[in-house]
């Protein structure tokens, strides 16, 4: 201990010495006079820290695009296949923002699109899922919509929780944008896609919701309305009611999506509140099994039915990779 406490009065004075010359401590000083309380000065300050900031940033795109092609291409690991350790070194511990600039450091440097050299990397025994993960993690967001809406589609069947978890958890703008791509890919329309991916003998009321979700239909940024949030939780009590009656679950949906995300969550309280019982329990009773999976899922946060997404493919023998991959894969906020 003794070295440490001897060491320390160096450390103070090596800490007063750095902030003294720190970029914020000259641009003070050059004012002659001045100090961080003129906004003015602060203002030349933020300016320079920003311009600082977006360099180092730039640097470690540069340096990450290296790293990745040196992973996948150089010395003998190249000529053998890619160092995987090192590449999802460099990758799996970036911001979604981050590997953006990399992306673009990695075609500056090597003409290459980044995500289309690490999705012919990472494909073979060893890639799989995991290769997906890491194409899903350099996606632009539109590009992450339209790749999914590809993989949930695309063969045989149609994957509907991966659908469902797509337009539950993205945006309006996010869908939009990704619906563009799509479509700009393949010289289609995605709704007659869908159409025909999710065929009404099997899909019929969950492919309405999905649509009206497509189309624009739930704003994240509209107003809560509580009135009409109470009207609603009425309708959806009184529609089906008997146990012989059906319910109209179009209509229903209808009520889930026509208020922001917040508003279907404070109907879902005012139902519980009034009726004594949960919503989730009146959908899944009277509404059929696939539809209830996305109704259901609107009445809680993105987040949280990430996380039950998430909790379910890890619950029981084995995890499943294939429904962790795009999640794992979009590395960053939902907003």
């Amino acid at each position: 201990m003794a070295p440490v406490v001897a060491a320390a009065p160096q450390v103070l004075v090596d800490e007063s010495t750095r902030l003294a010359n720190s970029t914020v401590a000259r641009i003070v000083k050059a004012s002659k006079g001045g100090s961080l309380s003129d906004p003015t000065i602060k203002k030349q300050c933020v300016e320079k820290l920003q311009k600082i900031n977006g360099e180092l940033k730039g640097r470690i795109a540069d340096a990450d695009a290296l790293a990745a092609h040196e992973a996948m291409k150089a010395g003998i690991t190249g000529a053998l296949g890619c160092d995987h350790t090192k590449l999802i070194s460099v990758l799996c511990t970036r911001t979604k923002a981050a590997l953006q600039r990399t992306r673009q450091a990695y075609r500056r440097a090597y003409d290459k699109d980044l995500a289309k050299e690490v999705a012919s990397e990472t494909s073979g025994v060893l890639g799989s899922n995991y290769g997906k993960m890491m194409a899903y993690a350099l996606d632009k967001d539109d590009e992450y919509v339209a790749d999914l809406i590809h993989a949930a589609c695309h063969g045989m069947g149609c994957d509907e929780g991966a659908l469902i978890e797509l337009c539950l958890t993205r945006s309006p703008e996010q869908l939009a944008a990704g619906k563009k791509c799509w479509e700009g890919r393949k010289d289609k329309a995605l709704f007659d896609y869908l159409g025909k991916e999710l065929p009404d003998i099997t899909y019929k009321n969950l492919k309405y919701l999905l649509l009206e979700i497509l189309k624009g239909k739930k704003r994240w940024d509209a107003p809560v309305d509580e009135a009409r949030a109470a009207k609603n939780a009425d309708f959806i009590k009184n529609n089906g009611k008997g146990m012989f009656a059906s319910m109209d679950v179009n209509k229903v949906a209808d009520c889930l999506l026509c208020g922001p995300p917040s508003e279907t969550r404070l109907l879902a309280e005012l139902y519980e509140k009034k009726y004594g019982k949960s919503l989730k329990a009146k959908l899944e009773k009277k509404g059929p099994k696939v539809w209830c999976k996305a109704a259901t899922a609107l009445l809680v946060t993105p987040e949280e039915f990430v996380a039950m997404r998430l909790e379910g493919a890890m619950k029981g023998l084995g995890t499943t990779e294939k429904k962790i991959s795009p999640v794992a894969g979009r590395v960053g906020p939902f907003f």
